[in-house]
C-alpha cells in the first residue's frame, strides 16, 4: 500500500498540470537570494497574486524559514497547480516545512477550480499525497497536521487512515484524527460511524482530557452513525455520562451531540443539563440541541425551547426563537411573543 501511495504521489508531482520537483542542477537563481530579500519577494508575489509558479523556485531556498514561507504563500494563493510542489515538500528534510505543506494543503477547499469534477480529482490527489506522507512520517507534529489536512482538503478515501489513527495512534494523533473526521463530516463525505470505531471513542468521551472529549463529541455532531439501534444506544449512553463533564465547552458540544444522535431519551438528558444552573456557553449548546430535536419532532423539545426563550442571555434567546419559529406547537408562538 505504501508503494502504491508513493507511485500515485510521484505521478501527480510529475504532471505538468501540478508542477514538478526540479533536480539540483535546474534550481533557479531565486534560491540564491538572501533570506531577507527572498522573504520580501514571497510577500510581494503573494500580495499581488502573481502566478503561483513564480513562488515555486523559492521552495528550494537553503533557509528553511524561506522555504516554509514559500509553502504558506502557495497555499494561500489558491491555485491548483501548487499541488505538485506542495506535495513534494511533504518530504522536505525540515519538519517545519513538512508541517507547513500539510497546513497549506488543508486550505485547498478554498482554491479556485474550474468545475466540480476538477475539484473531486484534486481532493483525490491530495488524499493520495497525504496518505503517502502519513505512511512514512515520524514527526508527531507533522503527523497531526497531516491528519487535520486530510479532513479539510482530501476526499472520502482517507477515512480509513484517520480511523486507524483513532484506533492505534498517540493521544495527540487521536485528537487530530477526530478533528479530521469531523471536518469530513462537515463537508458531507464522512463514512457512517460503525460500532467498531465507537469502541475506543466512548471510553475516551467519558474519561479522557477535555480536548479528546470535545472532539469525540463534535465528531458525533458532524458524522452520522451507522444505521444500527445498538450503535445509537451506546453513543447515547456515553454522551449521557459526558453531559456532567467539568468543562463547560465539553458539556455544550455534548448537548449538540445528544441531539445529533437523536435517541428518544435525548430531550430528557439535555433538559436535565440545565438543572445545575450552567453558564451561558452550556445553555447555548442546549438551545442548539433543542432546536435540532424540535425540528425532528421529539416530544418535549418545544417545551425546552419555550423555557429557554426567557433566558437572560440574548444568544440563548436567539437560538431558542429560531427553533420555535419552525415548531408547529401553539405554545411556540406564545413563547416567541
Amino acid at each position: 500500500m505504501r508503494i502504491l501511495h508513493w507511485l500515485v504521489l510521484l505521478l501527480l508531482i510529475g504532471c505538468p498540470r501540478t508542477g514538478r520537483m526540479l533536480p539540483p542542477e535546474e534550481i533557479p537563481g531565486e534560491a540564491a537570494l538572501s533570506s531577507d530579500v527572498a522573504l520580501l519577494e514571497i510577500a510581494r508575489r503573494e500580495n499581488s497574486r502573481d502566478a503561483a509558479s513564480e513562488v515555486v523556485p523559492l521552495l528550494h531556498h537553503p533557509d528553511p524559514v524561506v522555504a516554509e514561507a514559500a509553502v504558506r504563500a502557495l497555499g494561500r494563493m489558491g491555485r491548483p497547480e501548487a499541488l505538485g510542489p506542495l506535495a513534494w515538500r511533504l518530504r522536505d528534510p525540515s519538519s517545519a516545512v513538512r508541517e507547513a505543506a500539510a497546513v497549506a494543503l488543508s486550505s485547498s477547499h478554498s482554491w479556485t477550480m474550474d468545475d466540480e469534477p476538477a475539484r473531486l480529482l484534486l481532493e483525490d490527489e491530495i488524499g493520495a499525497a497525504l496518505s503517502a506522507s502519513l505512511d512514512e512520517e515520524t514527526d508527531l507534529a507533522v503527523r497531526c497536521a497531516v491528519a487535520r489536512a486530510m479532513g479539510s482538503g482530501a476526499g472520502a478515501d482517507v477515512w480509513g487512515d484517520l480511523e486507524e489513527l483513532v484506533l492505534e495512534g498517540t493521544e495527540p494523533e487521536r485528537v487530530a484524527a477526530l478533528e479530521g473526521m469531523a471536518m469530513l463530516g462537515r463537508r458531507g463525505i464522512a463514512t457512517p460511524i460503525s460500532g467498531e470505531l465507537l469502541d475506543p471513542l466512548l471510553p475516551a468521551l467519558i474519561v479522557a482530557d477535555p480536548a479528546v472529549q470535545w472532539w469525540c463529541a463534535y465528531m458525533l455532531v458532524r458524522c452520522e452513525l451507522a444505521d444500527d439501534e445498538v450503535v445509537k444506544q451506546r453513543a447515547h449512553e456515553a454522551l449521557t455520562l459526558a453531559a456532567t463533564a467539568a468543562d463547560p465547552a465539553v458539556r455544550a458540544v455534548v448537548a449538540r451531540a445528544l441531539a445529533a444522535v437523536g435517541h428518544e431519551g435525548a430531550v430528557a438528558v439535555v433538559t436535565g443539563m440545565l438543572d445545575s444552573a450552567p453558564p451561558a456557553e452550556v445553555r447555548i449548546g442546549v438551545a442548539r440541541a433543542g432546536a435540532t430535536l424540535a425540528g425532528e419532532n421529539h416530544d418535549g423539545a418545544t417545551d425546552l425551547l419555550c423555557a429557554l426563550a426567557a433566558d437572560p442571555d440574548p444568544g440563548v434567546r436567539e437560538i431558542a426563537a429560531s427553533g420555535l419559529a419552525v415548531a408547529s406547537d401553539p405554545a411556540a408562538a406564545e413563547a416567541i411573543v
